[in-house]
């Protein structure tokens, strides 16, 4: 639990905060002309004396629909500070963790199940395409949701030193203070005597798992990542894959590739603590 004066209030498309010098476009949304008039909206139209940030969510949105937005979470912040309470009274509830989850859901490559039917409809109705088959399901199964999907045994993996990958590699974790290393290794992945390929084949699927990993254990600092040594040619296509991995992180990282040394390197802002820190 964390106690803050700084109060901020979400919306679908932006955030307003107490801070009056905030005004910004996230860092997600790359292309320059659309941060700009991302940015020239907030700026016309953001509130007097408190900050705002553009959410990605905004990206391609028409105008008149972010001022809306920016409009009622505007008037829900100046209510919330015009509020009397009393102690121990609940003056605003903030977004849930289904609704900071569904903030990275993509309907074209993602499925996610519900086991509550009001949540359920809720997003059902928001992302379903007529004709296409929908990304949000309703799970009725009798057995618990965590058996059938084996997540308590992904999370387990996700709070320990060593994780396997499908080709028979493996993924070692070790942390410093500083920094956290990840060594991949073929392990079983011994191919069929092509090293290069073996290595390739183990190395992409290193790729996409640690994205994953990095998101799931709420890694943050220097992230150094020892991939199996391959050719030029092939460290390029891995770089390039990795990055686009990458992109799914909500949390600002700076991707600094291939070292002089053959390591990758990524730089993660921290929040929060570690999965493995937190008790079961």
């Amino acid at each position: 639990m964390t106690l803050s004066s700084k109060i901020t209030i979400a919306g679908d498309m932006c955030v307003i905060s107490g801070d009056a010098k905030k005004c910004c476009v996230s860092f997600k949304i790359k292309d320059k002309v659309e941060r700009q008039r991302l940015e020239s909206i907030a700026q016309e139209n953001g509130p007097d004396n408190l900050g705002i940030i553009i959410r990605t969510n905004a990206a391609g949105k028409n105008r008149e629909d972010i001022i809306e937005d920016m409009k009622r979470i505007t008037t829900l912040y100046k209510n919330l500070h015009q509020s009397n309470g009393s102690p121990g009274k609940i003056l605003y509830t903030p977004e849930g963790i289904v609704s900071k989850t569904m903030r990275s859901f993509d309907p074209k490559t993602d499925i996610v199940y519900f086991n509550n039917m009001e949540t359920f409809d809720r997003y059902f109705k928001e992302y379903a395409v007529p004709g296409q088959p929908p990304p949000v399901k309703f799970y009725d199964k009798d057995y618990d949701m965590f058996t059938f999907f084996s997540l308590s045994n992904r999370i387990k993996e996700a709070a320990g030193r060593r994780v396997r990958l499908k080709s028979g590699g493996t993924l070692i974790f070790d942390y410093t203070e500083a920094m956290c290393v990840i060594d991949v290794n073929t392990s079983k992945n011994t191919g069929s005597g092509n090293f290069e390929d073996t290595a390739f084949k183990t190395n992409m699927e290193a790729a996409g798992e640690i994205a994953v990993q990095i998101r799931l254990r709420n890694i943050g600092g220097i992230i150094i990542i020892d991939f199996i040594d391959m050719n030029a040619e092939n460290n390029d296509i891995l770089d390039k894959t990795f990055r686009k991995h990458l992109l799914r992180d909500v949390r600002k990282m700076t991707v600094g590739g291939f070292t002089a040394l053959g390591n990758f390197e990524i730089t993660r802002i921290r929040k929060g603590r570690r999965l493995e820190h937190y008790e079961e």
